[in-house]
């Protein structure tokens, strides 16, 4: 037979390598809960979570079949609606892969023709086949690699940048040459400047640095 219960104190067990989980049914009409103690999660293959503890928010919830042989019971599927709006957005096709823990706001989309992985809402690894477009985002930094504007890094202002497109080198921003701080400009050329004594002209915005 099968039984919802409620999701527990879990664990890896150390030995089978499974996950584990204290898993409790829920309450008759007479205030009795059949209790399946320690019971083995059967994930699917290639994923394995351990459930979050239940707090006032509620409880992770999972499937039971107490007829499989040499097991007292074995949980075969669960779910945690408390972390529904990990995954509220999807679409018809659209699969979500995310922790469960709260405030472990780190999931991937796999959506049509693109993967993205999200960590908090400002930490994006995005891998976009219709855009023809790759882009990592966090950290005040953004690097992306495209059809439409080859390689680029840019800071958090967006003032200075990289990029790399049609076989130029395109720089923005204060170019410091030889070290971090700028200590004076840049020559240019051996050229003197008009009207000053033994100067040479310097290139606007790159300067030697220490």
């Amino acid at each position: 037979m099968s039984n919802i219960v409620d999701l527990g104190s879990s664990k890896l067990d150390p030995t089978t390598g499974m996950v584990t989980a204290q898993c409790k049914g829920v309450e008759h009409a007479e205030g009795e809960a059949e209790d399946y103690g320690d019971v083995n999660l059967a994930f699917a293959l290639g994923f394995a979570a351990v459930p979050a503890p239940a707090n006032e928010n509620g409880t992770a919830q999972g499937v039971v079949l107490d007829d499989v042989p040499g097991q007292d019971a074995v949980c075969v599927g669960a779910v945690d609606s408390r972390t529904t709006q990990t995954y509220y957005e999807l679409k018809q096709g659209e699969t979500a892969v995310f922790s469960t823990g709260e405030g472990y706001d780190s999931r991937i989309l796999f959506k049509d023709g693109l993967v993205a992985i999200i960590v908090d809402d400002d930490k994006t690894i995005i891998i976009d086949r219709k855009n023809k477009k790759t882009q990592i985002v966090g950290h005040g930094c953004l690097w992306e690699q495209s059809e439409k504007n080859g390689t680029i890094l840019t800071d958090e202002t967006g003032k200075s940048s990289i990029q790399l497109k049609d076989g130029k080198v395109i720089l923005m921003g204060q170019v410091v040459i030889g070290g971090r701080t700028p200590t004076m400009p840049f020559a240019a050329s051996l050229t003197p400047v008009v009207g000053v004594t033994g100067a040479t002209a310097t290139t606007s915005g790159v300067f030697w640095g220490t």
